[in-house]
C-alpha cells in the first residue's frame, strides 16, 4: 500500500513535491484508494507519474538506459542551469504487512549520492541501511546476513535495492518486491501486454465471467468474445503474439498438437490470429479487434489489469485515464476501487485526467471524495510545477467542485480567453481601427 510519494528535480518538478495518500476524511481507511490528479495541459501532472515510474524502473532494473558505468539517466529540471548540477530525489512511504517503510534515493548524472531504507515496526524508526556514495551502514537486523555483500557488487551508479534479489530473501526483499509485484503502470508502451492480460481472463470459465461482464456492462454492445486459435500445445504462445499485433488481418491459425512454433518464421501467421467480438444485432455479427472503436480497445486493454489489480491489491497508475473513455464509464471504474466489496485487498488507482465531471455529484452522490482530489499547476514565470490537494482549501462536504474548478477557484486550469484566440488568427487589420 502506498502512503506517500516524494520527488524533487524531476522534469518540471523543480522543488520537492509530495503526493500524500493518507486519508483525511475517511476515518475507516488508513489511506485513500483513489488519487485523481487534475491540471492544465503541460502543468506537470504527468511528470508526477513519470517520477514514480522512474523510481519503479530504477529499483526493478527496467530502465534500459541505466547501466553500470554509464551514469544515471535522470531527467532534471532544464529551465534553470543550477538544477542540472543539483541531485534528483525520489522517496516512498509504504505499508507492507502492517509495517511502515520509508525508502528513497538521490542521484546526479553520474552516481547514486544517497540511498536509505527505514522501517517502523513499533512506530519507532529502525534503520535497515543508509548509503552515502560508496559508504554503507547497515542496521543491526541485517548484520550477520548476506546483505553487506551487496556493497561489493553494486556499482556506484546503481541502487542497492535493485541488487537485493541476487542474495535471496531478506527484509529488504519486501520493499524491492513491492516495486516488482505491486506497482503497475498502464500506458501506451505496455498496451500489448495489457491486452494479453485481458485475453488470459477469457481462458477459463471462472475467469471468463469477470472479463465478459466488464465488457458487457460497459454498454459497448459486446455480448461475447471468442479467441480463434486451433490446437492444444503452443496455442497460448500463438495467441500472445497475435494479440500484440491485434490490428492484423483476421486469418485463422491452426497449430497441430505437438508442433513447435518458430516465432520468427511464423510471426506473420501468428499475428493474423484474431479475437472475434459478438455484438448485439439482428445477425449477431462477429467483429475483429481492428473493427472495434478506439474506446472499446481502450476499455478491453484496461479490463485485465484492473481485475488483476483488484484481485492482488496492486497500485495501478494510469496517465490520462479519460482518453477515449466516456465519463460515466470512468466513474464506474473509480467505484470499483472505492468499494470494499470489489476491492477487499485495498488496491489503489492513481490517475491523471481532464474529466471535470468526476468532481460533480450525480443524484446527490459524489464520485471523487474530497481527499482523493489533487491538482498540478505550473508557474508561468519559472516553468516549475507544484502539486497540492483539494484538502488545502478546507473543503466543505456537498459542494460542486466541478463548477469551482472550471471557474478557476482552485487553480490548475489554463488561462485562456476568447479574445486571445481570436487575435491569434486575426490578420491585424483591426489593430489600427
Amino acid at each position: 500500500m502506498l502512503l506517500a510519494f516524494r520527488t524533487a528535480n524531476h522534469r518540471s518538478l523543480r522543488e520537492p513535491q509530495t503526493l500524500d495518500l493518507r486519508s483525511v476524511y475517511q476515518r475507516d481507511r488508513q489511506c485513500v484508494n483513489i488519487v485523481a490528479l487534475y491540471g492544465a495541459n503541460a502543468s506537470g501532472k504527468s511528470n508526477v507519474l513519470d517520477a514514480l515510474r522512474f523510481m519503479h524502473d530504477a529499483v526493478t532494473s527496467q530502465t534500459r538506459d541505466w547501466r553500470p558505468d554509464e551514469g544515471v539517466p535522470r531527467r532534471p529540471f532544464l529551465l534553470d542551469s543550477e538544477a542540472t548540477n543539483e541531485p534528483s530525489s525520489f522517496a516512498v512511504d509504504l505499508l507492507i504487512d502492517d509495517v511502515r517503510y520509508t525508502y528513497g534515493f538521490s542521484v546526479d548524472d553520474h552516481a547514486v549520492l544517497e540511498e536509505w531504507l527505514f522501517s517502523y515496526p513499533h512506530k519507532k524508526r529502525r534503520t535497515l541501511f543508509e548509503r552515502h556514495g560508496t559508504d554503507y551502514r547497515f542496521g543491526n537486523s541485517l548484520r550477520g546476513t548476506r546483505v553487506p555483500l551487496l556493497r561489493d557488487i553494486t556499482p556506484e551508479n546503481m541502487l542497492l535495492l535493485s541488487s537485493v534479489q541476487r542474495i535471496g530473501s531478506t527484509e529488504l526483499s519486501k520493499v524491492a518486491g513491492w516495486f516488482r509485484e505491486k506497482l503497475w503502470f498502464a500506458d501506451d508502451d505496455n498496451s500489448d501486454d495489457r491486452r494479453v492480460m485481458t485475453r488470459e481472463l477469457l481462458d477459463g470459465p471462472e475467469k471468463t465471467s469477470r472479463a465478459i461482464e466488464l465488457l458487457r456492462v460497459a454498454d459497448l454492445g459486446i455480448t461475447d468474445v471468442q479467441i480463434h486459435v486451433k490446437g492444444s500445445q503452443n496455442a497460448d504462445k500463438a495467441a500472445r503474439f497475435a494479440l500484440q499485433l491485434g490490428s492484423s488481418p483476421p486469418i485463422e491459425l491452426e497449430i497441430k498438437s505437438g508442433q513447435e512454433v518458430d516465432v520468427l518464421s511464423n510471426l506473420f501467421a501468428v499475428a493474423a490470429q484474431s479475437m472475434k467480438f459478438t455484438h448485439i444485432g439482428k445477425t449477431g455479427a462477429n467483429l475483429s479487434f481492428r473493427d472495434e472503436s478506439r474506446g472499446t480497445k481502450t476499455w478491453f486493454d484496461l479490463v485485465g489489469i484492473t481485475v488483476a489489480a483488484l484481485r492482488n491489491g496492486w497500485v495501478l497508475v494510469i496517465d490520462e485515464l479519460d482518453t477515449s473513455l466516456h465519463p460515466l464509464l470512468i466513474r464506474q471504474l473509480v467505484k470499483l476501487f472505492q468499494d470494499r466489496t470489489t476491492n477487499p485487498l485495498g488496491a489503489q488507482l492513481i490517475f491523471t485526467t481532464h474529466d471535470a465531471s468526476l468532481l460533480s455529484r450525480i443524484q446527490g452522490e459524489e464520485t471523487l471524495r474530497r481527499d482523493e482530489i489533487w491538482f498540478a499547476e505550473k508557474d508561468s514565470q519559472t516553468g516549475e510545477s507544484t502539486i497540492y490537494p483539494l484538502t488545502d482549501f478546507q473543503p466543505r462536504e456537498g459542494l460542486n467542485w466541478e463548477k469551482r474548478y472550471l471557474g478557476g477557484a482552485l487553480g490548475a486550469v489554463p488561462f485562456v480567453t476568447e479574445e486571445a484566440f481570436t487575435h491569434a488568427l486575426s490578420d491585424g487589420s483591426d489593430d489600427d481601427a
